[in-house]
């Protein structure tokens, strides 16, 4: 069981703006976050320095899990808008637990995080699986807005090659089609996007 926030020696309130990083690859995993506010973006690097997993965490979500299976950070979490967070100590959080509630939270960060590795690796038609991606960024992070549903945050090419397991340069490719069907539009750094076309697309 989580603490509660009154618990200042266990828990903290923290914040970070578009590009902050909330912790690094490799880094010490002695916490773990509930996001609060916000959206934050997951993601490791393969060998060629490519973007290999990406994953966005929002409010609600925890993140860090790997903290109770007592290894370093795998992922790098960077704040994609303005972030708020709750940050728990895991040594002060696993004293509150059982032998029995620590071994399923370690089963399952472990599990989760295997989750993620194989869902980067799964086959596909890309462009389904794009068009299928750029539908839950609008239904969770979108704004209705005259035209379509805008996308408040930057969303790059190798975030989303990240997100379906693909490479930048097919993503660059798929988003240009479905620039030309009318699926997506670029306003500066944001995207429009028309849910009704990429559905289509997703088929």
């Amino acid at each position: 069981m989580m603490p509660t926030r009154k618990d200042h020696d266990t828990v903290r309130t923290r914040t970070f703006s578009a590009g902050e990083v909330v912790f690094n690859a490799d880094d010490y995993a002695g916490t773990i976050f509930q996001m609060t506010d916000g959206v934050v973006r997951l993601f490791a690097r393969s060998g060629d320095r490519s973007e290999a997993v990406t994953q966005f965490v929002r409010a609600g979500d925890f993140f860090g899990e790997l903290a109770f299976s007592g290894k370093s950070r795998k992922y790098t979490a960077m704040a994609m808008n303005d972030v708020m967070v709750m940050e728990y100590d895991i040594r002060e959080v696993e004293k509150g637990m059982s032998a029995f509630e620590l071994d399923l939270f370690r089963s399952v960060s472990k599990r989760m995080d295997a989750l993620i590795d194989e869902r980067s690796r799964m086959p596909g038609n890309l462009k389904v699986k794009l068009a299928a991606a750029l539908l839950d960024l609008a239904d969770k992070d979108g704004d209705k807005v005259a035209g379509g549903v805008l996308i408040k945050m930057r969303i790059t090419h190798e975030m989303l090659a990240g997100l379906i397991g693909a490479r930048r340069e097919t993503v660059t490719l798929q988003l240009q089609k479905m620039t030309k069907a009318g699926a997506v539009e670029k306003r500066g750094s944001w995207l429009l996007l028309q849910p009704d076309v990429l559905r289509k697309l997703a088929r």
